[in-house]
């Protein structure tokens, strides 16, 4: 970068992949989520025993993916990741609030599932760029010192 260049210069073409790819996975996954969610069902007999790992799990993954395009776009800034959490459980509780226009049962444990799978999915991410982090600090020392050698 000469001293000419704006800061902000577009992001090299890896980058723009690396978060358009992020971004549609976690668009394409929130949207298949919310419709499997507000199809009218009706299930036989008693409700589905594994339904609060289906939610936990679910929203698990949506934070997941949010967190990791939000790392791509803005990296190494984690209070992001509250962000992400903060929208993912505010999405969960008006997901549960919705499910009951289209004959659905609204269950504020199910808000409760959603709300613990998305705290799994940020604490993963930041053990994960944690690791990240020390294993590019430890890289970035090697380099160096072979370079300066």
């Amino acid at each position: 970068m000469s001293t000419f260049d704006p800061p902000y210069a577009k992001p090299a073409h890896a980058f723009r992949s690396r978060l358009f790819l992020l971004s549609l996975v976690a668009g394409a996954w929130w949207t298949l989520q919310f419709i499997a969610t507000h199809v009218p069902i009706a299930l036989p007999g008693a409700a589905n025993s594994l339904d609060k790992y289906q939610h936990s799990s679910a929203f698990c993954v949506l934070t997941i993916l949010l967190c990791s395009a939000y790392e791509t776009w803005r990296p190494r800034r984690e209070w992001g990741y509250f962000g992400v959490f903060l929208l993912v459980i505010a999405y969960g509780g008006l997901d549960e609030w919705t499910q009951s226009f289209v004959g659905r049962h609204s269950d504020v444990l199910d808000w409760f599932a959603d709300f613990g799978g998305s705290a799994c999915g940020v604490g993963l991410m930041f053990f994960v760029a944690a690791f990240w982090r020390r294993s590019a600090a430890a890289s970035d020392a090697a380099s160096a010192a072979v370079s300066t050698r």
